[in-house]
């Protein structure tokens, strides 16, 4: 079976990374994609008291894609 993955609009990934509380603990990004949507989460969020993010996706090649371009900030 061929999964197709959707990723998420930049634009849409910031609007709603404006509705966190400012003040998280933990992300869980189950199909992170690209990162677009994570990338989004921790520019709106205080970085001093977040303690843990996990990024999961089932598509090995976009997840090594993630990693490499997050791979200064996770």
């Amino acid at each position: 079976m061929k999964l197709t993955r959707y990723d998420t609009p930049i634009d849409i990934a910031n609007n709603l990374a404006t509705y966190l509380p400012k003040k998280i603990k933990r992300v869980l990004e189950p199909s992170v994609g690209k990162g677009e949507l994570i990338e989004a989460v921790l520019s709106q969020i205080n970085n001093d008291i977040l303690e843990k993010v996990v990024c999961i996706d089932i598509d090995s090649i976009i997840l090594n894609f993630f990693e490499s371009r997050f791979k200064d900030i996770l």
